[in-house]
């Protein structure tokens, strides 16, 4: 006797043979091809309207942002904003009168311009006629950088520079500022 077992039938073997292909009639087949063809062609199209909604997405979101950008702001009823400066501390006055010996029908007449050309023309009352211009170019003609460089002529020629009430803000800032570099100017001496 042996001991090698001989192979007998497999209950497998069946399974794992290889089966001739189903027949299939003429008329399964193109039943399937118009299945087929229909499911394609529907996706087809389902893929070319996401696409045609997309770009209308992206031209509408296109279109509200110009929208969007080009409507004027809504005004609401607020009180005006009032920017506090601190020259406003310093309470603004009507210009003084120019001193009896100086004249007067002439100063109603005369420009800022041309009165800066008289202090610059003058020697003794020269402090006195760029400060006038300088008031002139501020309140008259709204010109501060001018107005600016008339104080600072009017300060260097000798005019008094301590803060009056007379003075506008800007020359009343000027006055600070030029007291400030002074006290500095002595603490680092």
């Amino acid at each position: 006797m042996s001991d090698i077992p001989v192979p007998g039938p497999d209950r497998l073997d069946e399974l794992l043979m290889a089966t001739p292909p189903p027949q299939h009639t003429q008329q399964w087949r193109q039943t399937l091809l118009g299945q087929t063809t229909r499911v394609l062609r529907r996706r087809r199209r389902w893929k070319r309207l996401g696409f045609i909604a997309a770009l209308a997405a992206c031209y509408a979101a296109g279109a509200l942002t110009v929208w969007l950008m080009m409507k004027p702001a809504p005004v609401e009823d607020s009180p005006p904003l009032v920017v506090s400066r601190p020259q406003d501390a310093i309470p603004e006055r009507a210009p003084k009168p120019p001193p009896d010996d100086l004249p007067r029908a002439q100063d109603a007449d005369l420009s800022a311009r041309a009165l800066e050309w008289q202090a610059v023309e003058s020697e003794d009352k020269r402090a006195e006629l760029f400060r006038r211009a300088g008031d002139r170019y501020l309140n008259d003609e709204n010109d501060p950088e001018s107005a600016l460089r008339c104080y600072k002529n009017a300060l260097n020629a000798g005019a008094d520079t301590k803060v009056s009430p007379d003075d506008n803000w800007l020359l009343a800032s000027i006055k600070n500022a030029r007291q400030k570099e002074k006290r500095h100017g002595q603490n680092d001496g």
